[in-house]
């Protein structure tokens, strides 16, 4: 079974992002959407091993749910890569701070935030591969609430064509700051709580497991068929001792949506890590219910 990271990653290449990022500054949107198009087409045609895991997800929603809508076919594995194609456009609309289409699904929540964030209160949020988490920072961008500093968690050297692409065209922001997954230590866990101190967000993907800690992982149940997740995250989401929330961006009628949820740990540390497991897995299978063709995990995610 071939796990994530095990997965090459498909990119067109930075000199053609490059090309694509210039298409857009002097054309606009329309035309890189056009360019999608055909990237995602040629995606389905070529490569087979992401249309196999697209159908095999599918082969499972549809056992699960029953919904002839979600039948394993090859209009709907085209759609799954379709819509991931125009997330990367997305992500490169957010990374230059020209989306303004997002919205909380949940006005209290909304309120939390933006409170934290003037109050200077940090939180740790457990994101997921579905939808587009970094629309989060267009949001923030787009409130009139002080700049805070966000810290992201991600495995630098299996995104290394799009981070190459980001730095080339001087997108970096000054209140993002990229981490690398692979360099967590005691060290690390200090810098991280100095932050949280000082009124940042942290967030860490909770549903990809570790190159390095494939086997510091739990089991949970996604459509009926186990997976396996990485507990690690849990684990240092309550050494923080902060507020603790999941949360998934997906698009809904070209809006993106930020939802999130706040998770009350109380107890032990053996019983708030038995909380973060049945809440985190639970929120995973929801999202992907709410969100199928969002559900961004182009490998074989399942163990049976």
């Amino acid at each position: 079974m071939k796990k994530w990271f095990n997965v090459k990653e498909k990119s067109a290449g930075v000199k053609r992002l490059q090309i694509t990022w210039w298409i857009y500054k002097h054309f606009g949107e329309f035309p890189i959407r056009v360019i999608a198009f055909f990237i995602s087409l040629g995606t389905f045609l070529t490569a087979k091993d992401v249309r196999n895991y697209s159908q095999k997800f599918f082969k499972y929603l549809y056992e699960y749910t029953n919904n002839k809508q979600y039948k394993p076919t090859i209009l709907n594995s085209y759609k799954h890569i379709f819509t991931f194609a125009n997330s990367l456009v997305d992500k490169m609309l957010a990374y230059s701070g020209n989306y303004s289409n997002i919205n909380f699904d949940n006005k209290d929540v909304e309120n939390k935030i933006i409170e934290m964030i003037n109050n200077r209160y940090g939180a740790f949020f457990i994101t997921n591969h579905i939808g587009c988490i970094e629309m989060l920072r267009a949001f923030i961008a787009s409130k009139k609430v002080p700049k805070i500093k966000i810290n992201v968690f991600l495995q630098q050297k299996h995104c290394e064509i799009f981070n190459k692409f980001i730095n080339s065209i001087s997108l970096q922001d000054k209140y993002v700051e990229l981490l690398p997954i692979e360099e967590i230590d005691v060290d690390t866990a200090i810098k991280i709580k100095e932050k949280l101190d000082a009124g940042e967000f942290v967030f860490m993907a909770g549903d990809r497991i570790s190159i390095h800690q494939q086997n510091a992982v739990y089991p949970a149940s996604l459509l009926n068929h186990k997976i396996l997740l990485p507990i690690g995250v849990l684990k240092f989401a309550i050494l923080l001792e902060c507020p603790v929330f999941t949360t998934v961006c997906p698009k809904k009628d070209r809006i993106y949506r930020m939802c999130m949820k706040e998770i009350k740990l109380e107890g032990s540390k053996k019983e708030k890590l038995s909380t973060l497991q049945q809440v985190y897995s639970k929120y995973l299978e929801d999202c992907t219910l709410n969100f199928p063709y969002q559900f961004y995990h182009f490998f074989d995610i399942f163990e049976s």
